[in-house]
């Protein structure tokens, strides 16, 4: 019983001293100095949206069965460029997206 009174003594200590270090920290203020480096302030410009530099077959099938034809069209013409070893396969799959479309 005494231990676990020590043991409530040191965390509620700890506590305290926690409680004082946030009581006594402080935000930096931005000066007009700042406003000199506005490279500081600016936003880099966020791709629309981050994963279309990513292709893979498996994100192709995924928007195909999705039925995101043209996200799959657009990825399989991709895979030709990049893997033109495979590029019959992937006119395959272009040729089923393609049908797909005309049924739509």
């Amino acid at each position: 019983m005494k231990i676990k009174l020590e043991m409530k003594k040191a965390d509620n200590d700890d506590l305290q001293d926690l409680a004082d270090r946030l009581s006594k920290a402080s935000i930096p203020v931005i000066t007009e100095s700042d406003a000199e480096h506005p490279e500081l302030n600016e936003k880099e410009e966020e791709p629309e949206f981050p994963g279309k530099s990513l292709v893979s077959e498996t994100l192709a099938k995924i928007y195909f069965n999705q039925g995101n034809f043209n996200e799959a069209l657009s990825i399989y013409e991709t895979l030709i460029e990049i893997q033109p070893e495979k590029s019959e396969y992937y006119q395959k799959q272009i040729s089923k997206i393609k049908e797909q479309l005309n049924n739509k």
